[in-house]
């Protein structure tokens, strides 16, 4: 069960009501509401519609990542220069957990240049990302951060057969137990 009791969807023609609860299930008991068995197309409808977006979004990501892999380093470079070193893309990263973060210290000091923020955090961040996007979510002047993760990436798992967040028994390759 979810964390929703009851569900009104928007994409019907009628009113339906999906149940994700015991608390939900009593209300429409309660209610006496009258109650008939979903449709066959209605069970599948959701399943089929998030099939297509998923794969309509991976060909995006796949067209996104291919044109990135074809820019020069230079280019790219200056694509980090539009970074403001605001924090977000370090506040919104579910890896990116250190308490004293060495790049927040660096920038509230401004000892630390806009492409030298991102590369320190690239290499800091770039062998466990799970690619969540949640970097180019949050950044106000949308860099495309997770188009640099998944493109190391896609490196690291052709070079030394990891991925981050694939398996929990997989040891990172730059951790303290895969070195020695």
């Amino acid at each position: 069960m979810g964390i929703s009791d009851l569900i009104l969807p928007i994409d019907s023609d009628e009113i339906i009501l999906k149940v994700y609860s015991t608390k939900g299930e009593e209300l429409v008991e309660k209610s006496k509401i009258n109650k008939k068995p979903l449709p066959d197309d209605m069970k599948t409808k959701d399943a089929e519609k998030l099939k297509e977006i998923r794969e309509i979004a991976l060909a995006k990501r796949a067209k996104d990542l291919e044109e990135w892999d074809k820019l020069s380093q230079e280019e790219k470079m200056i694509k980090l220069q539009a970074c403001t070193m605001c924090g977000m893309c370090i506040r919104g990263c579910p890896v990116c957990y250190c308490v004293d973060c060495i790049l927040t210290k660096k920038r509230k000091e401004k000892t630390i240049n806009k492409e030298t923020y991102q590369l320190t955090r690239i290499a800091h961040v770039a062998d466990r990302c799970v690619e969540c996007g949640n970097c180019d979510n949050n950044c106000p002047t949308h860099l495309p951060l997770s188009l640099y993760f998944q493109s190391l990436n896609d490196s690291f798992k052709e070079k030394f057969g990891y991925n981050a967040g694939e398996s929990l028994e997989d040891i990172p390759f730059r951790s303290g137990k895969a070195i020695s």
